[in-house]
């Protein structure tokens, strides 16, 4: 078992978290707050090497960088069920902000904020990897850092890649070492 990484950004993103305006710990409240940072994303690919011995081909991430870019770059991530959305998306509108809502609502644990970004990033990402790729590889966790102080990281559960389509063998011919894949 091989792993590399690539590390994409930064790239300046805003989001809030309304649910934190709710925290009764006060000094976390401004996350309820639209507010920004210059996310770097780490990703941590395993699996075997092809015939260059590379575990991913970084020249086939391009479609990466794009997805991250659209969604992310200079926008503000919302979330599906945040309670001011309509008057954010007026925001949008009269080009206040550039608008990404944040499907919260899908049962996979995506959200605007770090720890539900990391998810969402993995999630759809995995896609692209597991398409550019041919079987050899696959995303084992995604960091994202929204300063060089605090970071979020998604470690992937077998489920997850059952759900994305790799078979069973290849899970355990990926990802031997580590107990909780095995079955």
């Amino acid at each position: 078992m091989f792993k590399s990484t690539k590390k994409i950004g930064p790239i300046s993103t805003n989001h809030r978290n309304w649910h934190a305006l709710e925290n009764e710990n006060r000094d976390s409240r401004h996350c309820g707050l639209i507010h920004g940072y210059s996310r770097v994303i780490e990703f941590v690919f395993v699996g075997k090497t092809d015939v260059c011995q590379w575990v991913v081909d970084f020249g086939n991430l391009k479609d990466v960088k794009k997805w991250l870019e659209e969604r992310w770059d200079h926008r503000t991530l919302i979330a599906s069920d945040d309670p001011q959305l309509d008057k954010i998306k007026e925001m949008d509108k009269l080009g206040l902000i550039d608008l990404t809502v944040v499907d919260v609502d899908n049962g996979l644990n995506w959200g605007p904020g770090m720890e539900g970004s990391c998810k969402w990033v993995f999630d759809e990402i995995s896609k692209i990897v597991k398409e550019k790729n041919f079987g050899f590889a696959a995303i084992e966790s995604v960091q994202i850092w929204e300063h060089e102080n605090n970071s979020a990281i998604y470690r992937a559960e077998y489920e997850d890649y059952i759900r994305l389509g790799y078979t069973k063998d290849e899970c355990n011919e990926f990802f031997p070492k580590i107990p909780s894949f095995m079955v």
